[in-house]
């Protein structure tokens, strides 16, 4: 009984085109090998001009921050900054002592 894989593929023609590839085994390599650069240097290309054409769009009105935010951010940071120094002067036990 023949197993077809598709209608055109046998079992036995894919042994064959295995076989023939792995017998050049060193050329298949180097032709897989070339396929990947080719196609590596498509997509390169292509996200390389993509990211040459786009243009920014710098706006020419300086940028405004908002105060009521800005500090909170700071107070944010002041406390982190309180906490960091409480720990850095504290004495902290040594977990790797052995009792």
């Amino acid at each position: 009984m023949k197993v077809k894989i598709f209608k055109k593929f046998e079992i036995k023609k894919i042994s064959k085109i295995i076989e023939i590839c792995s017998q050049r085994a060193i050329f298949t390599f180097f032709f897989l090998f070339l396929i990947g650069m080719i196609l590596g240097g498509i997509l390169f290309l292509k996200y390389f001009i993509l990211v040459k054409r786009a243009e920014l769009k710098i706006e020419k009105e300086p940028l405004k921050l908002e105060r009521r935010i800005y500090n909170q951010v700071l107070k944010i940071w002041e406390e982190r900054k309180v906490k960091y120094e409480g720990v850095k002067d504290g004495n902290l036990l040594d977990v790797f002592q052995s009792h």
